[in-house]
């Protein structure tokens, strides 16, 4: 009987010594890279988040979280909304912004 998701084998486990290569070959791009402080607490997040499988990867998308946390632009795709405290952030201050902005149009001078 299989128990982890339908297109996972034990196989595909990464080790961590794996995974920290991939994020030091991160490092070489550092504008694509979030903060260490950003990235500290996604990760945080993610070994908290009980949809962490293997203790690497995310069964909402399938990456491995330690590549995805390391990267800037990229957001948690938990369904109910991001589990990264920064992004809940940041998207509540974007919404907060764009209410303050005018609506229609606004007079040329």
């Amino acid at each position: 009987m299989r128990t982890g998701c339908k297109g996972c084998t034990e196989d595909v486990k990464l080790t961590m010594e794996q995974i920290a290569r991939m994020v030091s070959k991160l490092d070489r791009f550092p504008e694509t890279c979030a903060e260490e402080e950003v990235y500290a607490t996604r990760l945080a997040a993610c070994r908290a988040c009980p949809s962490l499988q293997y203790g690497t990867t995310c069964a909402h998308c399938g990456c491995i979280v330690q590549l995805r946390a390391k990267l800037r632009d990229k957001t948690c795709p938990a369904p109910g909304g991001s589990r990264w405290v920064g992004d809940r952030l940041e998207a509540n201050r974007i919404a907060s912004e764009a209410q303050k902005e005018p609506r229609g149009c606004t007079p040329r001078g």
